[in-house]
């Protein structure tokens, strides 16, 4: 049987965006992408802590990485039979600016569905 893997949007023109956001917000700290992996991996497995995962609903859900007094959230969303998690948008979180990441989450989710 196949293992779900990830997947990382890419933007119309072909851009990495995700990678680049993810790039913007931890920078070169080691620390904290291997905590990025590790929320990643337990998604992936299914092995979730009851903190780890929220889910907003039309197939968009949200990875809650915390360290120290920093958060920040993945929106991704599983698709393809389940075998395909798609990170949408990655963003430190900050109260005001969560509902706008939400949006641009949906919206990435929805340009990918019409290029499938």
């Amino acid at each position: 049987m196949t293992e779900p893997s990830w997947q990382y949007y890419e933007a119309s023109g072909g851009g990495d965006v995700v990678i680049k956001e993810i790039a913007a917000e931890l920078g070169s700290d080691v620390n904290l992408l291997v905590k990025l992996t590790g929320l990643q991996e337990r998604i992936r497995t299914g092995q979730t802590l009851p903190r780890d995962v929220k889910h907003l609903g039309q197939g968009l859900y949200e990875g809650r990485l915390s360290v120290q007094r920093n958060e920040w959230r993945l929106f991704y969303a599983r698709t393809q039979e389940g075998f395909v998690f798609l990170a949408l948008h990655f963003v430190q979180k900050k109260r005001q600016r969560i509902p706008r990441a939400i949006k641009k989450a949906r919206d990435r989710l929805r340009d990918w569905e019409e290029e499938e």
